[in-house]
């Protein structure tokens, strides 16, 4: 039965919805029949739950039919950080501490580079003027060294009330949070509507720079979500919705939403995150284990290995140069460069795509919404890539005449180039910088990208994949069905994660074994009641063990999380098992290891997963390989070594499984368009997958 975003389901009981910075994405499925239905709709910052309606809308969902859940990610998070649009916020510290933020490590992104400046510098996340000092210490041991001034500690707690948030942070509070605790009290006694983040809350390990940032970054967005989320909850029940919202977390699970109010900084990247998800479990539907995840949108291009069927989360993600963020994330690289990303000169002359973008407003100058500047998707629009009758199935006109007079007067005429050769050197810079990316966590980490599949999707992935593949001699490129909504697909079908860390700085080999275990099992028992609140059952639980580790003399960042084995640790298994899981790490990581120098462990962690049954994917029988029903017809598209050439347009709702197209063609459908180049044909699976292999 073919679906799409035009077409009402009698009753939907799952829904993922994706906020981007250009649109927003809704994915629907029914889990009675088996229907999908997607919508797409342009985002509206700042009020980005006006697009989340709008798509609802579009779609004509009735929100008392989603009996189960709404799964929901969005750029809130990154967009208020990058922006620095953020509520007053205000820091307390251990006296003596002030200026940690500023100081940093006190690297050097660019070691000779004079005029060198840290990133944040002009615009820190909270200014000095708002940092505040108490008189307080822990040791590293736990023990009390200077007890909390509880006087002092009133006295700035009065001065939070000119504050909408305020950050906790107190050196070695990871080992005794008893001063944090005290502290958040009196906020309580004399501004009980402030928001508070204590670190020890958020993440009790060990390392100041990176647990104060996260802290600090989770105080600053914490009113904005919280906004956020109560607007969401209250427009969604005035609708008739009665199931759970679940947010997608930065690790690729979710988790409900009174969680990510309180936690926000556990969301960031949370849409992209949702991908990854999604594209790992197609590549195991497929019996795929390693894959090269491709999203491209409107703002920015992310990319992410996967290797073994097993995506890569990481604790030492930086949002900006020496801001740490300390809590799992799916560890991709994220460049900007989308469909929305503006085409400039710099001062030498030279043309220069992004980072900067048009976004949702005003949006590419083809949008007709007042944007003036050449985009991405004004270059694939003159080149003929792009149908503006077909964009967004036909619902959202664009203008070829509006998009070429863009590039001719901000690109062409300075450059004295033909606007065909403008609009293709636009899209030749926008193809090394995605090749960068997927170059980034691959051939950079060790990995030979031949060996791969890359997945791509994202509204503009599969318009520029090929090209990707082509430079990395990718042999093979899948593209899902409905790849410009496909990480709102994620959100229907990942399952429920949470990660509890604790820090047990320690010798592997001198460890108090007794309370390592007993650490476990406290940090199971935390997973556990969290995944039964959400409703869990315990058949579907599925609980494992970490443990942050390192050789004695390296330095603490570069711990590696090694799984440790669920049954009750001895000395034998740490010898045995352990210390062999991590040096087995080490090598494949950092390409040496060296047995028999001393380990030591620095955090523990438990990861709980709640499984969530999986969307059922639709296997088609085969058909004739003539592709013929699908063809529309032809159309004049520019290629390089070419220029325009009469090249075959295809509707990729009328293409069956076995179906054969060999390239140079278009396939186009509503959220997303697929150009195959010569250098590639075009197959289609079983479950309507596009299959782009290269040519021999």
């Amino acid at each position: 039965m073919k679906m799409n975003y035009e077409q009402k389901l009698e009753k939907c009981l799952r829904v993922g919805v994706d906020i981007g910075g250009t649109f927003t994405d809704l994915f629907l499925y029914d889990e009675v029949t088996g229907d999908i239905l997607t919508a797409k709709v342009p985002s509206t910052p700042p009020n980005f739950v006006d697009g989340v309606f709008d798509a609802f809308n579009k779609a004509e969902v009735n929100l008392s039919d989603v009996k189960r859940y709404i799964g929901h990610g969005s750029t809130i998070v990154d967009n208020a950080l990058i922006e620095r649009r953020l509520p007053k916020t205000a820091l307390i510290t251990t006296k003596g501490f002030r200026d940690i933020l500023e100081v940093g490590r006190y690297w050097r992104q660019e070691l000779y580079d004079l005029q060198w400046d840290k990133p944040a510098q002009d615009r820190p996340l909270v200014r000095r003027r708002d940092i505040y000092t108490v008189d307080e210490r822990i040791g590293a041991d736990g023990n009390i060294v200077t007890p909390l001034n509880e006087e002092q500690a009133r006295e700035v707690a009065k001065k939070m009330r000119h504050y909408e948030s305020v950050a906790v942070f107190f050196i070695n509070s990871y080992a005794n949070p008893v001063h944090e605790k005290k502290i958040e009290k009196i906020l309580a006694e004399e501004c009980p509507s402030i928001h508070v983040t204590l670190s020890t809350d958020l993440i009790p390990t060990i390392r100041e720079l990176p647990r104060l940032c996260t802290t600090v970054i989770n105080a600053c967005i914490l009113p904005i979500v919280d906004t956020y989320m109560k607007e969401l909850e209250k427009r969604l029940e005035e609708r008739g919705f009665e199931g759970e919202l679940l947010i997608i977390q930065s690790n690729g699970g979710v988790m409900r939403s009174d969680l990510a109010i309180n936690r926000p900084v556990y969301i960031a990247a949370s849409g992209p995150a949702a991908g990854v998800a999604a594209a790992t479990h197609i590549a195991k539907l497929l019996g795929i284990q390693n894959i090269i995840t491709y999203d491209m949108g409107g703002t920015t291009v992310k990319a992410c290995v996967v290797v073994g069927g097993e995506y890569p989360v990481t604790t030492e993600f930086e949002l900006e140069w020496d801001m740490p963020i300390r809590v799992p994330m799916i560890d991709m690289v994220e460049l900007g460069a989308g469909g929305g990303s503006i085409a400039w000169i710099d001062a030498g002359g030279m043309l220069r795509v992004g980072p900067q973008s048009a976004g949702a407003v005003p949006g590419p100058a083809c949008y007709l919404r007042g944007g003036t500047e050449p985009t991405v998707t004004d270059a694939n629009l003159v080149l003929g890539r792009l149908n503006p009758t077909t964009f967004l199935g036909g619902e959202m006109k664009i203008s070829e005449e509006v998009a070429r007079q863009a590039i001719k007067e901000k690109i062409a005429e300075p450059l004295g180039m033909r606007v065909e050769e403008a609009a293709m050197g636009i899209l030749e810079i926008v193809n090394v910088i995605m090749t960068q990316a997927c170059r980034a966590v691959t051939m950079e980490r060790g990995y030979d990208p031949r060996d791969f599949t890359l997945i791509a999707f994202g509204g503009a992935g599969p318009m520029h994949c090929a090209y990707v593949a082509e430079e990395l001699e990718i042999p093979k490129i899948i593209i899902p069905q409905n790849p410009g909504v496909f990480s709102a697909y994620g959100m229907c079908t990942t399952d429920f994660k949470h990660d509890f860390t604790t820090t047990f700085f320690t010798r592997i080999d001198e460890a108090d074994l007794n309370k390592l275990n007993e650490v476990y099992q406290r940090l199971e028992e935390q997973a556990l009641n969290e995944l039964r609140i959400e409703g869990a059952q315990e058949k579907e639980i599925q609980l494992l063990r970490y443990a942050k580790m390192k050789y004695i003399g390296e330095r603490l960042g570069w711990g590696l999380e090694t799984l440790i084995p669920a049954e009750a640790i001895t000395k034998e298994i740490v010898e045995s098992e352990i210390r062999k899981r991590f040096e087995e790490l080490h090598e494949k990581r950092y390409g040496f290891s060296v047995p028999g120098e001393p380990v030591q462990f620095i955090d523990l962690m438990v990861r709980g997963i709640g499984k969530v049954e999986r969307v059922r994917l639709r296997e088609w029988k085969e058909s004739e390989r003539d592709a013929q029903k699908g063809l529309k017809g032809t159309r004049e598209v520019y290629f390089k070594e070419e220029g325009f050439i009469d090249t075959p347009i295809y509707d990729r709702s009328q293409l069956e499984p076995e179906n054969f197209v060999r390239g140079p063609a278009v396939v186009e459908e509503p959220t997303s368009t697929t150009v195959v180049l010569k250098t590639f044909n075009l197959t289609v699976d079983k479950q309507k997958n596009l299959v782009l292999t290269r040519k021999r």
